[in-house]
């Protein structure tokens, strides 16, 4: 008796042996989502194919749950291919594929909006740039006060520092004041401006003595349809001085120059740089073999109303003339404020 349920308990345990592993390899053609392989297990899972069904089933309700219809359907489609008779795999089979097709259907509308609304985005564009065409030539057309911006400022505060080869003095600093004046008319795709200041140096901060004044006048042309405006200037400069210091009490000409002309960095902060070639001519009995400049400009306007500002600028003035190896440069500092009308 003994050996008969030995027997008995030895035939559960390599049934159940057996049935785990099928049931093992069918979890991994499940996950490796072969079919076909799927299909050869049912095949040859004699009296356990109930069960490896419901597995398969169970497997594409999990596919359904996380939207993966097509290989439930795949997987629903392999049970009825080993069984036709499956009523649970004949119903989930049809509802994944009504699934299916209401998935499909919303694919197709949400693609019909999507086109709908690329053609009305492509449509709106398209108005907003004739707008634009049509306001741009109607500016073009309209001339007013408005494109005349005028600046007016004082030179309450300004340094001149001075260096040359041919004095006693190396170098010295002069206290100096002024003002200035810009007027421009601005226009789609191009500016003028003109620039004209004065400064008075009335002395030397070291000995007291010796003043100087100095003209400048820039015009510039400007052409702000570039990121950066590039701009190409021409001006006069004239410059006195009743001083021992200096080699030239007198130096007066023209210059040409290439730069930038209120590019504006941030809102309301602009910066202007020049380089100058300085076509100088002196009063003294020495002419210059080469003579340069540069100009570098920080401006920041506080608006009042949209056409109505306070502006703050700080410009830096650096001149240099040589003859032979011998040179005289000049640098000058300037803090300045005025008013803006029209600014844009």
């Amino acid at each position: 008796m003994k050996k008969i349920s030995s027997i008995f308990l030895l035939s559960v345990i390599s049934a159940f042996s057996v049935f785990a592993q099928d049931f093992s390899e069918l979890d991994s053609a499940l996950k490796a989502e072969d079919s076909s392989r799927v299909l050869s297990i049912l095949e040859n899972a004699g009296s356990h194919s109930d069960e490896f069904e419901q597995r398969v089933l169970d497997e594409a309700a999990e596919l359904v749950m996380k939207g993966n219809v097509d290989l439930a359907a795949d997987y629903t489609e392999t049970v009825l291919l080993f069984d036709m008779d499956n009523k649970k795999a004949q119903e989930m089979y049809t509802a994944i594929e009504k699934a299916r097709k209401d998935k499909i259907k919303e694919q197709q509308e949400a693609a019909v909006v999507a086109e709908k609304k690329k053609v009305e985005e492509k449509a709106r564009r398209l108005q907003e740039y004739k707008f634009s065409v049509a306001e741009y030539y109607r500016s073009l057309k309209k001339v007013s006060y408005r494109n005349f911006p005028v600046e007016i400022g004082l030179i309450p505060l300004a340094f001149d520092y001075e260096a040359s080869s041919f004095t006693e003095t190396d170098s010295f600093l002069r206290y100096g004041f002024g003002g200035e004046v810009k007027a421009a008319f601005v226009h789609p795709g191009i500016k003028f401006d003109l620039n004209l200041d004065y400064i008075h140096s009335p002395v030397m901060l070291a000995s007291g003595e010796g003043t100087k004044g100095e003209f400048n006048l820039r015009a510039a042309v400007t052409s702000p349809v570039f990121p950066v405006p590039l701009s190409l200037s021409a001006g006069y400069r004239n410059r006195t001085v009743k001083s021992n210091a200096s080699l030239y009490k007198s130096i007066s000409g023209p210059l040409i120059g290439i730069g930038v002309n209120d590019f504006e960095l941030m809102q309301d902060f602009f910066l202007t740089a020049f380089f100058d070639l300085d076509l100088s001519s002196s009063m003294s009995d020495s002419m210059q073999d080469f003579a340069f400049g540069a100009e570098v400009d920080f401006k920041y306007i506080f608006r009042i109303k949209p056409m109505l500002g306070i502006y703050v600028a700080e410009k830096n003035r650096f001149n240099a003339f040589f003859i032979g190896h011998e040179s005289e440069s000049y640098l000058d500092c300037l803090f300045s404020a005025g008013i803006v009308l029209n600014g844009r």
